[in-house]
């Protein structure tokens, strides 16, 4: 019922809607609402924070794609998960193809965080939500935010992550905040390149965690995420932080990149 009213617009003077939720069946029922309502479309701007502690947190997220997948969450401003069951990577992925479905239509979509993850495989979770992300058709013009500690998210969401980037799906982009231990040089080259395109300008903040590789593969692992640093395309960037590096060599690789960006 909450979810028909929210969408039929029956209070005009509401501009923001503030929902912390756990993603259970009474969210899934919410959506179900939604989904027979008309829309949620500015002026009114929607954030949703969701915790996943919950018996069956798959029907709520299902049910939350296919509302948006259906354009019914246009106004959608935040989306936040949390502390929750690592769902399916089918159900992660399902949930990254709404986000940039072409009849989403998500133009207010500013922040994107997935937190706190549980489970035995995050990663590949993570990794399939920026898939889904990489496969839709449409953009997220607004996104300002993308923060995905502090599970890895692994080499094939770094090339997914690199696809979204490459591809203009979030032009916009300014503050990121990823984990990217254990990648490889296959991931860390695939995030330096996304790094080193045009579409990059925008971002001001870059928090990284690095390391989980051994050896000399570690400094090289470093030194490629380095490159982008003299690239010139990072030249509004004014913050960075790199967290993980545990062996000499990898500082001194940081180091010799940051001594050509000075």
């Amino acid at each position: 019922a909450f979810g028909e009213v929210l969408s039929a617009g029956k209070v005009p003077s509401l501009r923001t809607v503030c929902l912390d939720w756990n993603c259970d069946d009474s969210f899934a029922s919410f959506c179900e609402g939604m989904g027979r309502g008309v829309c949620v479309h500015s002026p009114v701007l929607l954030d949703l924070c969701l915790s996943m502690i919950a018996e069956d947190p798959q029907r709520g997220l299902r049910g939350l794609a296919d509302t948006i997948r259906a354009g019914k969450l246009s106004a959608l401003q935040k989306l936040c998960l949390s502390d929750f069951d690592t769902p399916s990577p089918a159900t992660g992925r399902a949930l990254g193809e709404a986000l940039t479905h072409a009849e989403a239509s998500l133009n207010c979509l500013k922040e994107l965080q997935i937190e706190d993850l549980l489970g035995h495989s995050p990663t590949r979770v993570i990794s399939a939500v920026l898939e889904g992300l990489a496969r839709g058709s449409g953009r997220l013009p607004a996104l300002t935010s993308l923060k995905y500690p502090p599970a890895s998210i692994g080499t094939l969401g770094s090339q997914s992550l690199a696809a979204v980037r490459r591809g203009g799906k979030v032009p916009s982009l300014k503050d990121v905040n990823l984990c990217m231990s254990g990648i490889g040089l296959v991931g860390m080259n695939s995030f330096a390149s996304a790094l080193s395109c045009p579409h990059i300008s925008s971002l001001r903040v870059l928090d990284v965690k690095l390391g989980g590789v051994g050896g000399t593969g570690a400094a090289a692992e470093v030194g490629m995420f380095s490159v982008p640093l003299s690239s010139g395309h990072l030249r509004r960037l004014e913050k960075l932080c790199v967290q993980g590096l545990t062996i000499i060599e990898e500082v001194r690789a940081l180091c010799r990149a940051w001594a050509v960006v000075k």
